[in-house]
């Protein structure tokens, strides 16, 4: 029996138009005369022969009983002169595919709203397994802002699975956003999804995904074992989601976030204006060294009684936060480096004694907490002006920070991360040392870096009270 065709029947449907081909099959408008309403018919180009009829009705009934808005409803399907159909709910609206590049406002509301979704099925034990633009609709207002964003073809690669001509290993989906387990033959992954999210939001941005313009065999390759590029490569103002993108696209699943809500979340902090004034990823240059000297203050134009006595206090506190810098910089726990993941037991990089001033005279503990981060592979996160070390990490946790990484958090003086010439990324080649001054800092981090590997090591971040973020 002939396919759907324009201006004919099929399957009891009245075909309106042709609303595009792809590699699993075709969709058409069609006319539920029953109902009176038009609904999206969907073509697969698979082999339905053997027992295909049975899973895939399996399949197309656990498709259906996904109630989500962010899910095109599946409403009916079968099987029609050996042609596998299923219909609908068809929406107005345009996909992503072409292209085109958004704001990075729509992007961080589109991912939020795909990701929801991807979630729900998630838990219910879907996954799409072909997520792209050509199957994200997005409806916008009479302004033109994002109204409505609905996955499209939610399940369809698990419904072309069930074709007996799909082996158990194959690979099912498009290549170009197609996560390595995915490729590889491993099926129902949530973190594939996530993965090609990722890939998605990439091509958002930029205009191109994250592999664009490799042949077959170099793209299999890249997916496989090739390290992202970073996406401030093609948009410098975009470095501070660097790692955000770099965690979602990592090559084994279960270093990914752990949902893809969590993704969405991410982003969205990494594109806040207000998180990128207090962040900052390195490497980063050494700032200049602040001026040598104490500061003066120019004296009072009404040198009334209370006036003097609030200048006397505040001498007081300037004594005091030198002598807890003092103290800081003698200390030998001032600082932690990141740890050997392949041999540090678990936990090892929050070792309480490198990362909060316990040095610090009691006067300090209202002021506000400062810190880098630094991970194994030697990226660097800066912070400044949070309430107290929790909170500080607990920022940096949106931005990938775990028990693998080193960290320094200081509320006076300055602090640094020293690179050891020579050791590979990942192998306690970062350590981090607090000080009174830059220069002291530098000089411990230095220090200890040497010590702990032998070899030459130099400053690659330095962060100090005061410090411009932007």
């Amino acid at each position: 029996m002939a396919g759907p065709v324009p201006g004919g029947e099929f399957a009891g449907y009245e075909v309106l138009s042709l609303l595009g081909r792809g590699g699993m099959g075709s969709v058409f408008l069609v006319r539920n005369r029953h109902l009176e309403r038009r609904e999206a018919l969907k073509v697969l180009a698979v082999d339905s022969q053997g027992d295909f009829a049975a899973r895939f009705g399996a399949e197309a009934r656990t498709v259906a009983s996904l109630d989500h808005p962010g899910i095109v409803t599946v409403y009916h399907h079968g099987i029609d002169g050996e042609i596998p159909w299923f219909t609908m709910q068809y929406l107005e609206g345009t996909d992503l595919s072409g292209g085109q590049r958004l704001p990075l406002g729509e992007v961080t509301q589109i991912v939020r709203q795909v990701a929801d979704a991807l979630d729900y099925a998630h838990a219910r034990g879907v996954v799409h397994r072909d997520v792209k633009p050509a199957n994200i609709m997005v409806r916008r207002d009479a302004a033109g802002a994002v109204e409505r964003v609905t996955v499209l073809d939610f399940g369809i690669a698990r419904l072309a699975g069930a074709s007996s001509l799909t082996a158990a290993d194959s690979f099912v989906g498009t290549l170009t956003y197609a996560a390595p387990e995915t490729i590889g033959g491993r099926r129902d992954v949530a973190a594939a999804d996530q993965y090609a999210l990722a890939c998605t939001a990439y091509e958002l941005l930029t205009g191109r995904t994250p592999f664009a313009g490799l042949p077959t065999p170099a793209l299999l390759h890249a997916q496989l074992s090739e390290a992202p590029p970073p996406i401030s490569r093609s948009i410098p103002a975009l470095a501070g989601l660097d790692h955000v993108f770099a965690r979602a696209l990592a090559k084994d699943p279960a270093q990914r976030y752990r949902s893809c809500r969590a993704f969405a979340a991410a982003l969205a902090a990494g594109a806040d204006p207000a998180t990128r004034r207090q962040t900052r990823v390195a490497p980063v240059p050494l700032p200049p060294p602040p001026p040598v000297g104490p500061a003066t203050t120019p004296p009072p134009p009404n040198r009334s009684t209370i006036t003097i006595m609030l200048s006397l206090i505040a001498i007081l506190i300037g004594i005091a936060v030198i002598a807890g810098a003092i103290l800081l910089i003698n200390r030998d726990d001032s600082a932690s480096p990141a740890p050997d993941v392949s041999s540090s037991p678990a936990g090892a990089a929050a070792s309480p004694s490198g990362v909060s001033p316990s040095g610090a005279p009691s006067s300090a503990a209202a002021a506000a907490t400062w810190g880098l981060v630094v991970s194994p592979q030697g990226r660097v996160i800066r912070f400044g002006h949070y309430d107290s070390r929790e909170d500080l990490l607990s920022k940096a946790a949106t931005y990938g920070y775990d028990e693998s990484w080193g960290y320094a958090t200081f509320t006076t003086g300055c602090a640094a991360v020293a690179h050891a010439t020579g050791v590979s990324a990942g192998s306690a080649a970062y350590y981090t040392a607090r000080g009174a001054t830059r220069t002291a800092a530098s000089q411990a981090a230095v220090d200890r870096s040497q010590q702990a590997t032998g070899r030459t090591s130099s400053t690659v971040s330095t962060l100090c009270v005061g410090d411009s973020l932007d």
